[in-house]
């Protein structure tokens, strides 16, 4: 009965990345990966998320009862019937019937968020910052279902400070109804489909971060900087993007998010200088500090996944709460497969 909620070129789909996920076998590409990742988003489902709690279910019919529960049940949320036909298509990389298009189509009318200077900007230093892309009230909902989640509560100190519900400063917590806010914001979507210079996209499903102000016994858990892609020297890495939402106002001394600006330019060299079995992360640590990057409520912060970033330690007074988002074509229509 739980399999009759699914298209059948998603179905497939599924069953072949349950299977993948079960044996332990990593995809065979990157190009299979993004596939993978849009399967999953496109189910309202995260990366993480399902390759951790997949593995605990009995059967594939368990599987799909266990996303329709997420999404509501069948014919809800990304189960609804236009989302799974819009799914199915980008899965065969078929182009979009008219009923289908017309959100993409839109969105391309839609004013842009970003002048020339501001993607200047962009070009030049690897992050953009969205201001208010967030009104207030979506971002309180959203910090207090993070707060729930973790099961602290804002006035209580004492109680920020349990990880079982976490893992270092992130939380992991993918769906709410709080974080659906963000994932079909329209400004949101437009500054991606200006970066991007496309205006189909899919939204990631990830999870948020809790970050408490260090105290004894709880210093800063990480992560420095880093990147969230392997490197290599003698493969040049694809553009991507990458993003959170501040929502809670967050000053630099905060746990503000950091990056090295303009790094993505020196990249290459930088690796190809190397030596021989050193680690990237470590090295640029050993090199780089960084700079925050602080933001009010509701700021959309986006930067290019060739930037080294990470988080820092939290010398505030309170958490600093954001949810992670992104936000980009089927694979297929990205650049480097043009």
């Amino acid at each position: 009965m739980s399999q009759a909620a699914f298209d059948p070129v998603i179905l497939q789909a599924l069953r072949q990345l349950w299977g993948q996920v079960r044996e332990a076998r990593p995809a065979a590409s990157r190009r299979q990966q993004l596939e993978q990742d849009m399967l999953l988003f496109g189910l309202g489902v995260g990366r993480e998320q399902f390759q951790s709690e997949a593995l605990q279910l009995a059967d594939f019919d368990t599987v799909c009862a266990w996303i329709a529960h997420l999404n509501g049940g069948p014919g809800h949320g990304c189960l609804h019937d236009l989302s799974q036909r819009r799914l199915s298509c980008a899965l065969q990389q078929k182009d979009y019937p008219p009923e289908l298009a017309a959100e993409c189509e839109t969105l391309a009318q839609m004013a842009p968020v970003f002048s020339n200077a501001e993607l200047d900007f962009w070009q030049e230093h690897g992050y953009i910052v969205l201001p208010q892309a967030l009104d207030a009230a979506a971002c309180a909902a959203a910090a207090a279902a993070v707060y729930r989640h973790v099961q602290a509560k804002p006035e209580q100190a004492d109680s920020w400070y349990d990880l079982r519900k976490r893992q270092g400063i992130m939380a992991t917590l993918f769906q709410d109804p709080a974080l659906q806010a963000a994932r079909t914001a329209p400004r949101i979507q437009k500054a991606f489909a200006q970066l991007w210079e496309c205006h189909d996209l899919y939204c990631s499903i990830d999870h948020c971060s809790f970050h408490p102000p260090e105290r004894e016994g709880y210093p800063f858990q990480g992560p420095y900087l880093h990147w969230d892609l392997a490197l290599s020297p003698d493969n040049p890495v694809p553009f991507d993007t990458q993003a959170l939402i501040y929502l809670t106002d967050t000053p630099a001394e905060q746990g503000a998010f950091t990056c090295v600006p303009g790094f993505q330019h020196r990249l290459a060299d930088w690796l190809k200088r190397l030596p021989q079995g050193i680690i990237p992360d470590e090295e640029l640590r050993s090199e780089e500090s960084g700079m925050p990057i602080p933001g009010q409520a509701g700021d959309l912060l986006i930067w290019q996944a060739a930037l080294p970033h990470g988080s820092r330690p939290n010398t505030g007074e309170s958490p600093r709460i954001v949810q992670y988002l992104n936000m980009a074509p089927p694979p297929y229509k990205r650049r480097e497969y043009q």
